[in-house]
């Protein structure tokens, strides 16, 4: 049991142990040791075994030239010594001694006395260097293994390969291309049904030059093997104050900081939290974090605010006369400017192009003037007015705002600094005067009465609505014309109601035909019901314009054919018109 999978913040590491006791550690990393460091996000796992003696005999060819058999045949000698010819063996304590131009190497165990296997290969493939049979236990994993070399420096190196009862385990092998340089291999094997494993290693090379190896340490070994993997995950916090940020003192900026992992909380160095922060003195600024696995990460930003020990301390304005261009505005500031300040007026009105760079500007009209002060990049603003000197104010009043037809009604000029008076009376009269005389007029229908006040060229208006209404007739007539009806009594005439009805009705948010009515003239007031094809209400109002928006329960009505019905009150109060229909809705 390595342990558990584990999460690990950035710029950590974590040792992972075993206990000690097994033959073999083989870690993914290539480690060997009982335990293990990491310091990166990976999967790591470990193949630990225990290994039983090794069931071959004299495979370190202590015992000479015993125990084993083998397709090449012992040195014979020749011009370069005992291994002249390919395809032959010797047992030596060095190659140097089997064969002029082989290196002079000590066995594996490096004890410089140790016998090994020395071999000028043939290249005829599949050639059994060495096999040897032993009797092995069913169903049990084998670790079948060798130390191998290269006889002298060569780049055709020799290739080998493990056979078991002539089948081929692993993949071939090869020695490294410099001279007496020992590397291990080994292969797992599982009996299954057999009792007995001839084993062999066998030579792959298909050419002579350069084929010349030793062996030593050949094992064969029943292996115990537990295995575990673990998941190491690294959480890689990392936070982010866009800028630095400059500012002016009368301004408000923000710090806003980043994470690339979600739910991180930040801690700002006043205590604060959260991902925004707004600074109010100069220097560096920083700022924690934690994710959610309890990783800390820091960031920093430096502010500076520049200081504005200055400011506007008062706007002045002379009035102009009326359409006249003798307005003045000025200002007074306090304070010192931390360089040359820059002094933009423009007028009348925010959007006007009219601007002048000065403290005071002369000759202007009445109206708004907008000041912005500039010092080292900082501003502030302010505006004033630009009053008119004395005004013309337009202001009367009526007698009396409603009545029956023919209605009198008297009108006071009350309009000061004016020295004229234009008066339209809505009702076809209109009068120009040159005193604030009293006025008289005789209305019979509504009227909208303005008067405007007149100084020179300047000039103000005041509206009075005037409400007339149709109470009767004081000349009776007994013909019925203009679509008028005689009282019961036979002394007035009443206008009779008119009623126009729709038969399409577009409620599509274009602006036109977005509700239903019922159109009239001469009524008190209406009453309208809508229905759909089932005969379900839909819309019931009373009043004097009902209107329906196409609307149920606030849902859009479907498009199709409803159903009107109406009942209509003349002004009277003595003509009632009903009347039904369909119209179609379409949007």
């Amino acid at each position: 049991n390595i342990g558990n999978d584990t999460i690990l913040c950035g710029g950590s590491s974590i040792t992972y142990s075993v206990p000690t006791g097994f033959d073999f550690y083989e870690w993914s990393t290539g480690a060997s040791g009982n335990s293990i460091t990491v310091n990166s996000p990976m999967t790591i796992w470990l193949d630990a075994g225990n290994i039983s003696s090794n069931l071959v005999v004299n495979g370190d060819f202590e015992s000479g030239n015993n125990g084993f058999t083998s397709a090449y045949i012992y040195g014979t000698g020749g011009t370069y010594g005992l291994l002249s010819n390919e395809g032959q063996y010797a047992i030596a304590t060095s190659p140097s001694l089997t064969h002029n131009n082989f290196f002079n190497c000590v066995d594996h165990t490096a004890t410089g006395v140790g016998n090994m296997l020395i071999a000028n290969g043939s290249g005829i493939l599949n050639t059994s260097v060495w096999c040897q049979t032993v009797a092995i236990s069913p169903n049990t994993d084998y670790l079948f293994s060798t130390w191998f070399m290269n006889a002298l420096d060569d780049a055709n190196v020799s290739n080998l390969q493990f056979f078991i009862n002539d089948v081929q385990i692993g993949g071939i092998f090869s020695s490294s291309p410099f001279g007496c340089i020992w590397e291990e291999f080994n292969e797992t094997w599982n009996s299954g049904s057999a009792t007995v494993a001839n084993l062999c290693i066998k030579n792959q090379n298909t050419t002579v030059g350069g084929n010349d190896f030793a062996l030593d340490d050949i094992k064969f070994q029943a292996i115990c093997l537990q295995s575990d993997t673990v998941e190491i995950i690294y959480d890689s916090l990392s936070i982010n104050i866009a800028n630095d940020i400059t500012f002016c003192e009368n301004e408000s900026e923000q710090l806003t900081v980043t994470s690339n992992i979600p739910g991180t909380v930040f801690t700002w160095q006043d205590g604060s939290t959260g991902s925004t922060f707004t600074p109010t003195t100069s220097g560096t600024i920083s700022v924690s974090s934690t994710s959610q696995n309890g990783c800390n990460t820091a960031d920093s930003a430096v502010v500076n605010i520049i200081p504005m020990p200055w400011d506007i301390d008062t706007l002045i304005s002379v009035s102009a006369s009326c359409n006249e261009n003798n307005g003045v505005v000025s200002v007074l500031t306090n304070g010192t400017f931390n360089d040359v300040p820059l002094y933009n007026w423009n007028g009348p009105g925010a959007s006007n192009p009219n601007q002048i760079n000065a403290s005071v500007w002369t000759n202007l009209s009445a109206g708004w003037y907008y000041l912005t002060i500039e010092s080292q990049g900082c501003l502030r603003t302010d505006s004033i007015e630009v009053n008119t000197i004395d005004p013309p104010i337009s202001n009367f009043t009526a007698s009396v705002l409603e009545g029956c037809s023919p209605l009198t009604v008297n009108f006071d000029n009350l309009s000061q600094n004016s020295t004229s008076y234009t008066w339209n009376f809505d009702n076809g009269n209109t009068l120009t005067a040159v005193d604030a005389s009293a006025q008289s007029q005789v209305f019979t229908g509504n009227a909208i009465v303005q008067l405007i006040a007149n100084q020179n060229t300047c000039a103000d208006t005041t509206n009075i609505s005037i409400t007339v209404t149709l109470c009767g007739c004081t000349d009776p007539v007994a013909i019925n014309y203009n679509n008028l009806a005689v009282a019961d009594d036979g002394s007035c005439l009443y206008p009779m109601p008119t009623i126009e009805t729709f038969n399409v009705f577009t409620p599509d948010n274009n602006g036109e035909n977005e509700f239903y009515y019922i159109k009239t003239t001469n009524t008190k007031s209406i009453h309208l019901t809508i229905l759909n094809r089932w005969g379900q209400v839909l819309f019931d109002e009373t009043n004097f314009n009902p209107i329906w928006d196409g609307k149920v329960n606030g849902a859009n009505a479907t498009e199709g054919v409803y159903f009107y019905k109406y009942s209509i009150l003349g002004i009277a109060s003595k003509e009632e018109l009903t009347g039904q229909g369909f119209f179609q809705l379409i949007r």
